[in-house]
C-alpha cells in the first residue's frame, strides 16, 4: 500500500527552534532523497522520518528536550496527519531558482 504524500511547502510557515527551520530540513531530506534514488527504486521520507531527524539535528538540550513524538505533535498542531511521505512540489522550482538547475527546468 502506498503512502499518502505531503508538499513540503506545508512547511514554511511552522517554527520549532527559529524561522523556516522545518521547511528548509523538509526540502533538504526531499532533495537528498531525490538524489539518493535510482531508477529501480525511489527513497523517500515519511513525515515520521522527518520528526527523527528534526530532533536528531535539534541536538541535546537537557533544558528544553525535544523528541520525534514532540515533533510529531507539533505537527498535529498544524493539521498535518497520519505519515504521508515527503515531496517536492513543482511550486519550489518556480520560486527558488537556485532549485530550477536540479531539475532541469
Amino acid at each position: 500500500m502506498r503512502n499518502d504524500e505531503i508538499n513540503v511547502s506545508v512547511f514554511r510557515e511552522m517554527e520549532i527552534h527559529f524561522p523556516g527551520d522545518v521547511y528548509i530540513l523538509a526540502v533538504w531530506i526531499a532533495m537528498s532523497d531525490q538524489a539518493k534514488s535510482t531508477p529501480a527504486g525511489h527513497r523517500q521520507t515519511t513525515l515520521q522520518g522527518l520528526a527523527a531527524i528534526f530532533s536528531s539535528a535539534y541536538g541535546i538540550d537537557y533544558s528544553r528536550p525535544l523528541s520525534a513524538q514532540d515533533v510529531m505533535a507539533r505537527f498535529r498542531d498544524h493539521g498535518i496527519k497520519g505519515n504521508p511521505l515527503l515531496r517536492l512540489g513543482d511550486d519550489i522550482y518556480a520560486t527558488n531558482a537556485e532549485f530550477r538547475h536540479l531539475n532541469g527546468r
